[in-house]
């Protein structure tokens, strides 16, 4: 009987957190990839994992925020969670990927990664073992998809012994009607096959439904 009760406790925590991730971070994927969201949900229940302890008092994560336009990164900063992240660790540009796959791999994302790689590299040498990375993108836009895959190739190029785990969220016609992003994501699954271990598939519809 004790144990049937340990196991009802251990079932009802699981249903509760899972619900948490639902409304507090899976939803947010409707529109757009949220990764402050994580870092939230991650501070709420683990906040030592993925995180340093600074002499401030607080968990700050070991996350690198990147985009080719600085729209995003100023709505991050001045977010509720704005403040959790460092300010060295946002890496954006001036002119985004206008969701062109190739403008993102090969020319604004190519000039920018090195400065991303930069701070990515400070990180693990901040590490005391590192494990691995994980990346949260979406397949549908030009930025997530290309210069996403161009970081998560780059990264696998340098840490080829460290494990890769993305949380890739595919377009829907459904949210979005945007003609390029079916290629966005095709092109970009090649290169997960090629450089990602493991892939969380996350369907940009699914919490509609």
């Amino acid at each position: 009987m004790q144990n049937q009760n340990n196991k009802d406790e251990v079932l009802e925590k699981a249903e509760k957190d899972l619900s948490a991730v639902k409304d507090h971070y899976i939803a947010r994927l409707v529109n757009e990839l949220q990764g402050t969201d994580f870092w939230k949900l991650r501070r709420a229940y683990s906040p030592g994992w993925l995180a340093t302890m600074p002499p401030c008092g607080w968990h700050v994560p070991r996350a690198v925020l990147m985009d080719l336009e600085p729209g995003t990164m100023e709505s991050i900063r001045s977010g509720p969670n704005g403040l959790i992240f460092r300010p060295d660790n946002f890496v954006f540009g001036q002119s985004g990927a206008g969701n062109n796959w190739a403008k993102g791999h090969y020319t604004e994302g190519a000039e920018l990664i090195n400065s991303v790689l930069d701070v990515v590299r400070k990180k693990a040498e901040n590490c005391d073992s590192l494990q691995g990375f994980q990346v949260c993108h979406s397949l549908g836009g030009g930025t997530g998809s290309s210069m996403g895959t161009l970081l998560i190739s780059k990264i696998r190029e340098e840490y080829h012994d460290r494990m890769m785990l993305t949380f890739s969220v595919f377009p829907s016609p459904k949210v979005s009607d945007t003609v390029v992003e079916p290629y966005n994501a095709i092109l970009s699954v090649h290169q997960l096959v090629e450089n990602a271990d493991e892939c969380m598939v996350l369907d940009n519809d699914a919490p509609l439904k």
